[in-house]
């Protein structure tokens, strides 16, 4: 059954988001509007989406860019829209894993049709809780992407999410920084330093005490550990 899915839209053209929304919603969709690349990763984060509308052309970063960091986390449906005529565009974006293509203009039939296509070739999405890793009174729900301490929500990014997310599947295990970073962007960082920043903001999120930390060690010169 498809109603009720709920849908993300990540399009910063107001008036064109809206309309498809109004037409989603009209089809028994649940639906969810952001303007910017970095909003939908955000909201892909701490919220269950069951399939993103995403448009190439944002403000602040590329839409092939906001596909590739939502593939290394989620195998969440991607249907991709762009004014671009480039086939190069098209063929990258479903290279990087996106489910299909629309080019504007479209009309909003064409485009429920495309989703409703697109879920139905998709596997149900399991429930948010179905998939968790815990440790004391910290768990990360994979699936609903959310991260909680002592049952309440914790507010972690995008990139924070990634790294504890690995940390906790290796838990026990040294990971190292180029391990790390590897599973995280897929490539070295620019900055040496920003594992160091992110891991920082990660134990004043979740330990009880940031600098005697209980579960997020270094391993110094190393990496990092979670125990």
């Amino acid at each position: 059954m498809l109603s009720g899915r709920n849908i993300l839209i990540v399009d910063d053209d107001r008036v064109l988001a809206e309309g498809v929304a109004k037409a989603l919603s009209n089809n028994g969709f649940q639906t969810a509007l952001v303007a910017s690349g970095e909003a939908g990763l955000r909201h892909l984060a701490s919220n269950r989406v069951d399939l993103v509308i995403l448009d190439l052309s944002l403000p602040d970063m590329d839409g092939v860019e906001v596909c590739r960091q939502i593939r290394r986390e989620s195998d969440v449906p991607i249907i991709m829209l762009t004014a671009r005529t480039d086939e190069t565009d098209r063929i990258v974006g479903l290279e990087l894993g996106a489910d299909d293509y629309v080019c504007k203009p479209f009309s909003l039939r064409e485009l429920v049709a495309r989703v409703k296509a697109v879920l139905r070739r998709s596997p149900a999405r399991p429930p948010a809780s179905s998939r968790a890793l815990r440790t004391g009174d910290i768990e990360v729900d994979i699936d609903g992407m959310t991260v909680t301490k002592g049952g309440q929500i914790v507010d972690v990014t995008p990139t924070e999410m990634r790294i504890l997310r690995t940390l906790m599947e290796s838990r026990g295990r040294l990971v190292k920084r180029q391990e790390l970073e590897q599973a995280v962007w897929g490539e070295p960082a620019s900055d040496p330093h920003v594992i160091e920043v992110h891991v920082s903001n990660l134990r004043r999120k979740l330990e009880d005490d940031p600098r005697r930390p209980q579960h997020l060690l270094t391993v110094r010169g190393l990496g990092y550990r979670w125990v």
